[in-house]
């Protein structure tokens, strides 16, 4: 994270998940305990001196490390998904490309859905499918954070509530909905979810109602091509044989 903020934004953080030995945001599935199940987390790495010691991969459930042939081949997975979006995202690509560019990505991520990759992946491309992407993105967020709010969670939790209102599955976008509202409550300092829900609802119909007043613009006339087509304006000739004619003729 540290060197993320240093290259984009010229800033080395110094807040506790910068400066902590562990990184929770790089999340690798492959516990090597049998019957774990937990994610292996990077810890450690860098350091001074010529030959900065390797980083570790530790689970985070039961503290098992991986051995140095795993570490090496996940380490470079991960570091082949962050090249490859990082093409996709500079938009300087064709679509076929970044297309490519993404299945890169999300062969990874659908190894390791709980890594920034694949949260980055879901975010931003909402690939491969909007519903499974909100998903893994609101999983990954509760790996990471537990049960702090967080507004991302909020914004990608209602999104998710109208995907499945819209494909029918009311009961669970409704349970989405309320967990949505449970977590806005919080950041604002709302007693009452219900609020949330109600000032939620009115600002849709609020919203609804605007866009229905909205005047529609008339549709664009557009010129016939030069070729007689436009009849109004150029009625056929019943008198006649329909032949043109010009003055020099007869």
């Amino acid at each position: 994270r540290r060197t993320e903020l240093s290259e984009r934004w010229d800033f080395m953080c110094g807040c506790s998940r910068c400066a902590a030995a562990v990184d929770d945001t790089r999340r690798f599935q492959g516990c090597p305990s049998a019957g774990c199940g937990g994610d292996l987390l990077v810890e450690g790495g860098g350091g001074g001196g010529a030959r900065p010691s390797p980083p570790q991969l530790r689970c985070a459930a039961c503290g098992a490390t991986a051995s140095p042939a795993e570490r090496q081949r996940l380490l470079a997975a991960e570091e082949a998904a962050e090249a490859a979006l990082r093409k996709a995202q500079d938009g300087d690509m064709e679509e076929e490309d970044e297309g490519q560019e993404l299945m890169k990505c999300y062969k990874f991520a659908s190894k390791h859905p709980r890594h920034a990759v694949s949260l980055e992946l879901a975010h931003i491309f909402a690939f491969p499918d909007p519903l499974p992407a909100k998903r893994t993105l609101l999983a990954g967020l509760q790996a990471i954070l537990g049960d702090l709010p967080c507004q991302l969670a909020v914004d990608e939790s209602r999104e998710l509530a109208d995907i499945l209102a819209k494909r029918g599955e009311k009961d669970e976008a409704q349970a989405t909905l309320n967990a949505a509202a449970a977590m806005a409550s919080i950041l604002d300092g709302v007693a009452d979810p219900r609020q949330t829900l109600e000032q939620w609802a009115a600002r849709r119909v609020s919203s609804s109602a605007a866009a229905r007043l909205l005047p529609v613009p008339p549709a664009e006339q557009r010129p016939d091509l030069d070729l007689d087509l436009n009849t109004a304006q150029h009625p056929p000739d019943r008198g006649g044989s329909g032949k043109a004619t010009t003055e020099d003729e007869g």
